[in-house]
């Protein structure tokens, strides 16, 4: 698969999330790392939930992965500069019937550099 057949499968299915009025959303809180940068940021649940619904393509770092856990759905991974600082994202998204199912597994600070697919 070329680099833009990938960039537009990630951005159909950021779009799917977008339009999707029907979203259950989550985040692990029982990691000290998303514990922690909520804390620092000021960050809540549904400015998280907004965030994810911000990011475009340019954003990916991997995308399509499946989830290491055997968890349905498919794991992507973004980064996002936020009050000044750049913020590791990786969420899980299972679309089931008419339900977009957002599980975000890392919200914190990167813990390496991260390189961008597609900037």
């Amino acid at each position: 698969m070329t680099n833009e057949m990938q960039r537009q499968l990630v951005n159909v299915v950021l779009t799917k999330i977008k339009k999707n009025e029907n979203r259950v959303f989550s985040i692990a809180k029982n990691r000290k790392e998303n514990q922690d940068t909520l804390i620092a940021l000021g960050l809540t649940d549904s400015n998280i939930e907004q965030i994810i619904l911000e990011l475009d393509a340019t954003d990916c770092i991997s995308s399509f992965e499946m989830d290491k856990s055997d968890f349905s759905g498919y794991v992507f991974e973004f980064g996002k500069v936020i009050k000044a600082q750049e913020i590791y994202i990786k969420f899980r998204v299972l679309f089931e019937n008419d339900v977009c199912y957002i599980s975000c597994i890392s919200f914190h600070y990167p813990n390496y550099k991260l390189k961008y697919l597609f900037k």
